[in-house]
């Protein structure tokens, strides 16, 4: 109680609390580089897929269907990647996949697939996918599936908004829980590439998932 009857009834208390407010609100409003993006705005949510490189890919298009009432047309294949990355750390992230028709030598259809990569590795991954897409002609005769690392995988920086720049007051903290922050990125699946799909009794289905393919009665 004595120091608190001694700050009470000190006059120079009275100054210093108007102050220490006046400098906390400069501090909101000096900029300051974000810490967590190191000012760029953006933040990855894959991890070391610079190092990644796709070698070769063999296609194994083994069904191709079409429902004349939808115009609809799947494709399901089980491609087999190799993969070399050059990072001293284990990779993640999306491959860009393409269905290309060899005849008319064009795309028909785009799909993402989530890749995990060793370190100073060259891997082979096998992967089941299915392509669906709305066309009035005929499937390709001749299809082959192109792929190549995604490269526009960064969305604003969740501490900055993408501004590149945070008040003064939030720089320690940012700089505390910078890596809690960069993972809430890249573990949320909000961040990834977008899945075509379409509603059913209430429930999204993925074009090409199993449910999708047995509403659609193409499984």
């Amino acid at each position: 109680m004595s120091v608190l009857r001694k700050i009470v009834n000190n006059p120079k208390y009275y100054l210093a609390f108007p102050f220490a407010v006046v400098v906390m609100l400069t501090a909101t409003i000096i900029p300051t580089p974000c810490n967590v993006c190191d000012s760029t705005g953006v933040i990855s949510y894959t991890f070391g897929m610079e190092h990644v490189r796709v070698t070769s890919v063999h296609s194994n298009i083994w069904r191709t269907t079409q429902d004349v009432c939808t115009s609809y047309i799947v494709v399901k294949a089980t491609p087999l990647f190799r993969i070399s990355n050059s990072s001293a750390t284990p990779s993640y992230g999306y491959l860009t996949l393409y269905l290309m028709d060899l005849v008319e030598n064009r795309e028909v259809s785009v799909q993402h697939l989530y890749i995990e990569v060793p370190a100073n590795a060259v891997s082979e991954i096998e992967a089941t996918v299915s392509f669906a897409y709305i066309s009035a002609n005929f499937p390709p005769e001749r299809m082959e599936i192109k792929a190549e690392v995604m490269s526009d995988d960064n969305v604003p920086c969740i501490a900055c908004n993408g501004t590149g720049t945070v008040g003064l007051n939030v720089f320690p903290l940012n700089k505390l829980t910078k890596s809690k922050l960069v993972a809430i990125v890249r573990n949320s699946s909000e961040y990834g590439p977008p899945e075509d799909g379409v509603w059913v009794g209430g429930e999204w289905l993925v074009v090409g998932s199993d449910g999708w393919l047995r509403w659609m009665e193409l499984e």
